[in-house]
């Protein structure tokens, strides 16, 4: 805002565009990086473990994961963060996830990009 303030014109970027190149692409399911994932599962045992052999069979690591209290409708909100890992594996550990019979709701994943 001060420079605008100031009449400094900058280029976006601080590049000119003339500078700018296109950034490489891959396919998404070659991307790698970490993940978060929100579940909705029902509060029963060896459910932690059921969604742990899933990620385990798609060779996905656990970073953090955090489950808090009882439900009174009997499903709690899990919420794991992920070690780097590739997009189509994550997407298939999502949906032997997704399969199992104490998942309430579809999987929610977001992918942390770190800049």
């Amino acid at each position: 805002i001060v420079d605008i303030a100031r009449g400094m014109v900058l280029p976006v970027f601080s590049v000119p565009a003339s500078k700018l190149t296109r950034a490489q692409t891959v396919p998404i399911g070659s991307r790698a990086g970490p993940y978060y994932v929100r579940l909705t599962v029902l509060d029963r045992p060896g459910v932690i473990a059921d969604v742990s052999a899933a990620l385990r069979e798609e060779e996905v690591s656990v970073e953090a994961l955090l489950q808090r209290g009882r439900s009174e409708k009997g499903s709690v909100p899990v919420v794991l963060t992920l070690h780097e890992t590739v997009e189509a594996n994550m997407q298939r550990a999502l949906a032997r996830i997704a399969e199992l019979d104490t998942v309430v709701e579809p999987p929610c994943m977001i992918r942390i990009e770190n800049l």
